[in-house]
């Protein structure tokens, strides 16, 4: 399988893009750009989150502590200053309960080359990453949704490509796995988190749909 820095590579290089996609067609502003970059980096490597080797595993979880309480943000203190004594017990508590509640329970509850490395995961990450970034606006949110799920993609075809050089069985690029509970899970995610998407979207879409001639 590819190595830990090769995704982290190549998803920084799709996030780059995607962010770059949407600053130079003016839809995003340079700040917003470099954001999308960012998540298009952790999206690469959100499929390892069933990994059980001890130090990407490590990594990924010290930048989903950093990242994860920024994105949750919003929600949490809407319309609240930014007291500082706040912040230090929130940003503290989101690190310490990541790292030693959340990480050794998704050790516990996932298997290697499960659903996390599946093409309904990759959708889910990036149902996700819109919904978080929705307080940014709604094109950061489609962009960053954009960038999570490619580089989720970018890890499955990673996998998927050296599965096929080194004759493996391969697995990477799949839209179930051999446990049941798992699967139901993903795919309730993806559809309860797709609704929510659809419901933000739809008011965008919808002058679109009117325009369009009738069948």
């Amino acid at each position: 399988m590819p190595e830990f820095n090769t995704h982290l590579i190549a998803g920084a290089l799709t996030g780059t893009a995607v962010g770059a996609w949407g600053f130079f067609h003016q839809q995003i502003g340079p700040v917003h750009a470099g954001a999308v970059a960012v998540l298009g980096t952790l999206g690469s490597l959100l499929p390892d989150l069933d990994s059980d080797s001890g130090k990407p595993l490590a990594l990924l979880f010290q930048m989903i502590s950093v990242l994860l309480p920024v994105l949750l943000y919003p929600y949490i203190f809407h319309g609240r200053g930014h007291d500082v004594p706040l912040l230090l017990c929130y940003y503290a508590g989101a690190y310490l309960l990541i790292n030693y509640t959340v990480m050794p329970l998704v050790k516990r509850a996932t298997r290697h080359r499960g659903m996390m490395h599946s093409l309904p995961f990759a959708l889910v990450s990036g149902e996700g990453a819109f919904l978080l970034l929705l307080p940014s606006g709604q094109m950061t949110a489609v962009y960053g949704g954009l960038s999570v799920m490619a580089g989720c993609l970018i890890h499955l075809i990673l996998d998927e490509l050296a599965s096929i050089t080194q004759r493996s069985s391969g697995g990477a690029m799949k839209l179930k796995s051999p446990h049941l509970i798992g699967t139901l899970f993903v795919y309730g995610l993806l559809v309860v988190m797709g609704v929510a998407v659809a419901a933000r979207l739809f008011p965008t879409v919808r002058p679109f749909l009117r325009s369009l001639p009738p069948f």
